[in-house]
């Protein structure tokens, strides 16, 4: 998603996720520094033990890094 985009999704009073992915690998450094210097806000585990298999899924959530609201429009966890 475009900043464009963001800007115009946050004129219009909406809310917004974002997923980042590794072709954006400064924003995604921005949040892998965030998240090994930082305790997560809260912080959910699923045990899925189906199919004859056991996969554990952790969930985190981070307070956006200071720096991520210099380029992303009003960015906040």
């Amino acid at each position: 998603m475009s900043k464009k985009t963001v800007a115009r999704l946050v004129a219009q009073g909406n809310d917004y996720l974002i997923a980042v992915k590794g072709n954006q690998p400064k924003l995604m450094q921005q949040f892998h520094d965030a998240c090994a210097h930082l305790a997560p806000d809260s912080q959910t585990v699923h045990l899925d033990t189906s199919h004859g298999r056991v996969v554990q899924r952790t969930t985190q959530v981070f307070a956006a890094p200071p720096t991520l609201a210099e380029t992303w429009h009003q960015a906040h966890s």
